[in-house]
């Protein structure tokens, strides 16, 4: 989706892997690969991406002039808010694994979280860079050049490693005892 190419999906059939290299008990594969997912969920939902397109976007407004606009500066705040709750609940549950603890099923709270953070924040990018939302290759701005388009398509397929957001919203329903989709 953003032109890279390791982005990928990789299938293995008819694997042998004898008994001293098996991580965990024989057919424990499910519950390793749920605690591996968690782990890639945790670094999936660290505030450091959305905080960068955040900076982005008050450069990208102040090249277009927006940046004094209340409706702008409205849009900003409330996206502020949500990215710092984000990295309130990251801090949260990085404090926890250093305490030996499991982040268990709120991996996918986080994840869902995150990646809605960082859409949002490069839907507002697109947004404040106006007719330049849609260029292919980098916007100027006074202190750096922004590729806008890149990093819109960059935040959409973080919605799909580690997990789906689909899945994300499935896993969430199924703690709570709603209907899943």
């Amino acid at each position: 989706i953003n032109g890279t190419s390791p982005f990928c999906e990789t299938f293995f059939t008819d694997v042998k892997v004898p008994k001293e290299n098996l991580v965990g008990p024989l057919n424990g594969g499910w519950k390793v690969a749920n605690d591996l997912l968690a782990h890639e969920r945790l670094g999936t939902s660290s505030p450091q991406q959305a905080l960068e397109v955040v900076e982005r976007i008050k450069r990208v407004a102040a090249a277009q002039g927006i940046d004094k606009d209340p409706v702008f500066r409205d849009k900003l705040a409330a996206l502020q808010i949500r990215v710092t709750a984000q990295a309130a609940m990251f801090w949260h549950a990085v404090d926890l694994i250093a305490n030996g603890r499991s982040l268990g099923p709120s991996s996918s709270t986080m994840k869902l979280v995150a990646t809605d953070n960082l859409q949002a924040a490069t839907d507002l990018l697109v947004e404040v860079a106006g007719a330049h939302g849609a260029d292919v290759g980098p916007m100027p701005t006074a202190s750096e050049e922004t590729d806008v388009t890149r990093i819109f398509l960059q935040s959409r397929r973080a919605t799909i490693y580690g997990g789906s957001s689909e899945i994300q919203r499935n896993n969430i329903a199924n703690l709570l005892g709603l209907p899943r989709d």
